[in-house]
């Protein structure tokens, strides 16, 4: 998988963009992983079928809210491993600390490169 990009969402949340997924953390779990070290939910929205519009015959995509991998910073301290079904990607906390707080726009997240194919 390629590089994806985060951004904050308009209700607070981390925005995780992967080619033409979406995913996100929660606002609670975004602070979690800045202030205290801790591990964030990611969660994806999963389109299901689309409902039809009762007064003006509009559609409306209905979907169920999936958990899908996590977010924690790692051992060190400096960046957040960011963890999707079998895919892992990294950036530095900074930068993330930085996304959540409003102070840059969006950034770009990497694939995790291993030698024994596990990040720790």
């Amino acid at each position: 998988m390629s590089e994806g990009m985060i951004y904050t969402g308009i209700y607070g949340e981390v925005v995780v963009s992967l080619g033409d997924f979406l995913y996100f953390i929660t606002g609670r779990d975004a602070k979690r992983i800045m202030f205290s070290s801790g591990t964030g939910n990611l969660y994806s929205l999963r389109a299901e079928c689309i409902h039809p519009g009762v007064l003006d015959g509009s559609s409306l995509p209905l979907g169920k809210v999936e958990l899908c991998g996590t977010a924690r910073p790692n051992p060190s301290g400096r960046a957040v491993i960011i963890h999707i079904d079998d895919e892992i990607f990294l950036l530095p906390l900074k930068t993330f600390c930085d996304v959540c707080k409003g102070e840059v726009i969006s950034a770009g997240i990497f694939p995790a490169m291993t030698v024994s194919g596990v990040v720790h």
